[in-house]
């Protein structure tokens, strides 16, 4: 089933980059795959965001507001779609 899932993760990427074969083996070592239950999080809140993630199936809610503060949804993300931390340089 993995295997599907780098699949479907690499013909993404390859809508925007050409992956030589040796470096698509060496990224794939650097993915997991990861299953989300249904209300449950990729990252909580307070968590440091250091993933990248693809979505495989389903569809992932990216929100922000602490535990005491209302969530404001900030985006949606559907099948084959990625997000990544975004970080502010000095």
């Amino acid at each position: 089933m993995e295997d599907a899932n780098y699949e479907q993760m690499r013909n993404a990427l390859a809508r925007w980059v050409e992956l030589p074969e040796d470096a698509w083996l060496l990224m794939k070592h650097v993915f997991r795959v990861s299953r989300i239950p249904r209300l449950g999080f990729a990252l909580k809140p307070g968590d440091k965001p250091s993933l990248v993630v693809f979505v495989c199936s389903g569809l992932l809610r990216y929100f922000s507001g602490g535990l005491s503060q209302k969530p404001v949804t900030k985006v949606f993300l559907s099948e084959n779609m990625f997000i990544s931390p975004v970080v502010g340089v000095p």
